[in-house]
């Protein structure tokens, strides 16, 4: 009997097996919410300890990685120290934007993502949104620069004839750019519909772009 309590005290209690890999998922993407900075390797820690997995089905912190890149779509970032003067310009850009009503505010930008495909072909999304929708788009064979973007807005809105101010955001300044919740949105939509994005990478991303609204905006 002894010996039985002893076994019991020391040896703890395995989980059950073979849990689904959502939760596992789900648990990742928890942990990294919590503490973006959390290693893999620590998240399999946690994985073990809190009975998520069995031990037999622990994933490696390569697939832990993979799993962030590709299903729960995280990036990540080498942080360095702001120089003087930056967040001088990140609010004198606050500044100038809370300044304009909201109806009247459109924010541009062109896709960073390079969609490649079954046809090895890259496109380039010139995008404008305002606060409720999408206003206006068009996408481009191959690479871009700023410099098409802004002719392409020019040719969209005649801007030197209707007296729009164009606000520059500040450099090294992501946070700031509310154009990538529309580029994240269109990137899962193409993932969720990779038949459709192979094969029609343009209509794919038009009907990405029409999926976007202003609940799901920013």
């Amino acid at each position: 009997m002894k010996q039985i309590r002893l076994f019991e005290y020391h040896v703890p209690i395995l989980p059950s097996p073979k849990l689904k890999q959502l939760s596992v998922l789900e648990y990742i993407e928890v942990q990294k919410h919590i503490k973006p900075s959390t290693y893999a390797s620590e998240i399999q820690h946690r994985l073990l300890l809190d009975g998520v997995v069995h031990p037999n089905d622990l994933p490696g912190t390569s697939q832990i990685n993979r799993r962030l890149r590709e299903d729960i779509l995280f990036t990540k970032k080498k942080l360095k120290p702001k120089k003087p003067g930056a967040l001088d310009r990140q609010n004198e850009y606050l500044d100038a934007v809370s300044r304009c009503p909201a109806s009247k505010l459109h924010f541009c930008e062109r896709a960073i993502e390079v969609l490649c495909y079954a046809s090895n072909a890259t496109f380039t999304i010139n995008l404008l949104h305002s606060v409720v929708a999408v206003d206006y788009f068009n996408i481009l064979p191959g690479p871009s620069n700023g410099l098409e973007l802004l002719i392409s807005f020019d040719e969209a809105l005649q801007l030197n004839r209707c007296g729009i101010e164009l606000i520059y955001q500040p450099p090294y300044s992501p946070h700031l750019n509310t154009c990538e919740y529309c580029f994240n949105q269109i990137k899962q939509f193409l993932q969720l519909h990779q038949l459709l994005a192979m094969n029609e990478t343009k209509v794919a991303i038009g009907e990405a772009i029409c999926h976007i609204t202003a609940e799901n905006l920013v």
